[in-house]
């Protein structure tokens, strides 16, 4: 029985990632080469891959101050 063939270019899936609260916020992100950083102003949104969100921003949408969406 032949093995499925996997994909190697599925990089991940996107996230939009949204500031909801009405301060600027910074938040962290992982990429190829390191850390980045990244400046989110009121209401401002960013996509990025699902493999970039660290636990920084797992907790700012905890607290409701950022939304993650697909």
């Amino acid at each position: 029985m032949p093995k499925d063939i996997i994909k190697t270019t599925d990089i991940g899936t996107y996230k939009k990632i949204s500031n909801k609260s009405v301060q600027g916020l910074s938040v962290i992100l992982i990429s190829e080469s390191g850390f980045k950083s990244v400046w989110l102003a009121p209401k401002q949104q960013v996509k990025v891959l699902e493999s970039e969100i660290t636990q920084q921003v797992k907790n700012l949408h905890k607290r409701r101050l950022i939304s993650i969406e697909n």
